[in-house]
């Protein structure tokens, strides 16, 4: 017959451990603060102003479908960190406050080129969740540090407010400038380089439009 195992002393069934309970109304305060920090308004509905960043691919989206929606419904994602896998962050929607979406905007064209389109948006509070990458257990706290947040579902209610318009992104840009630099300032060679560069900023501007063109056709079918 198999030994019992033995008990070792003082391992027996633990008290669980206390869930502490923040009150109300030290969230609210909390939520006021963050908001006030980062300059955040609210409609007369309550509802909070945050502005989303988005390429013309997804304006366009946006668009034809009259609500931001995330990716996992969209199926298309157009911007991510290094290390972040396809499928991560697809069930929410960024949202920033305002000089964060002004960064977010700017990061966003230096990284990929194109047209960005600033949306504000308004929306319920109790769909926000944090932005992953603040590490903050609230979406207020995430909101404080990061001045960015998310939200789960759909936005329906939303305007267009700023637009960057059409640039290379910062890797053709420095490509562009190191074939510039090997060429003497104000030669043929140089300004080969230039038309060059010009021309494919023309390509890439015409296939941005073309695919937004494509995108809203797709609603008439």
């Amino acid at each position: 017959m198999a030994e019992k195992p033995r008990q070792i002393e003082g391992s027996g069934d633990l008290p669980p451990i206390p869930t502490t309970i923040i009150p109300q109304q030290d969230i609210d305060l909390a939520v006021e603060s963050a908001l006030r920090q980062r300059k955040v308004e609210r409609d007369p509905e309550g509802r909070l102003i945050l502005y989303h960043a988005t390429t013309a691919r997804g304006y366009a989206m946006i668009e034809k479908d009259s609500s931001l929606k995330p990716a996992s419904k969209t199926g298309s994602r157009a911007w991510r960190l290094e290390h972040e896998t396809e499928n991560e962050k697809t069930g929410n929607i960024y949202l920033a406050a305002k000089k964060s979406s002004d960064n977010v905007a700017d990061t966003m064209q230096r990284g990929l080129g194109g047209t960005i389109y600033v949306l504000e948006v308004h929306v319920d509070q109790n769909g926000l969740v944090p932005d992953q990458d603040s590490h903050a257990k609230t979406w207020y706290e995430s909101l404080e540090w990061l001045g960015t947040c998310a939200y789960k579902g759909d936005i329906d209610n939303f305007k267009l407010i700023d637009k960057l318009d059409f640039k290379l992104s910062e890797q053709d840009g420095l490509r562009y400038r190191f074939e510039l630099s090997s060429t003497e300032e104000g030669s043929a060679e140089e300004k080969k380089v230039i038309d060059k560069w010009e021309e494919i900023k023309k390509r890439k501007e015409l296939e941005e439009q073309e695919e937004v063109k494509r995108i809203l056709n797709q609603e008439s079918k």
